[in-house]
């Protein structure tokens, strides 16, 4: 679902571009989100092969040549994943430095399995 935040063309496709309005690093989250908006954006009939995740203090560039099937097998896990959550299905609890990866919990939670 979704659509990126802004589109260029480029010599031989499009540029997908994700602004992320934090100061920092960008994640993999971040890159996910991009090829799958980047893939629902090829469906609507926009030949992206290029995409940019920007932060307040980074950018990242990179390409998305492949097919649309390649692109779907690298984000699947995650698609998934997404789908689990959204119909109210447990997700485990995986405290990262920053943020649990499965929630915006930025502490150790209650449901953490030691």
């Amino acid at each position: 679902l979704g659509k990126p935040d802004l589109m260029y063309k480029i010599k031989g496709g499009i540029l997908a571009v994700e602004y992320k309005s934090r100061k920092g690093n960008i994640y993999e989250s971040d890159i996910v989100q991009t090829k799958c908006s980047s893939l629902a954006a090829r469906g609507s009939g926009y030949k992206i092969i290029k995409c940019l995740v920007i932060t307040a203090t980074k950018k990242q560039y990179f390409d998305i040549h492949r097919s649309d099937k390649a692109l779907y097998k690298e984000i699947e896990p995650y698609v998934v994943y997404t789908r689990q959550s959204k119909t109210g299905g447990k997700l485990l609890a995986t405290p990262g430095h920053y943020k649990c990866k499965s929630c915006a919990f930025n502490y150790k939670c209650n449901y953490v399995q030691n």
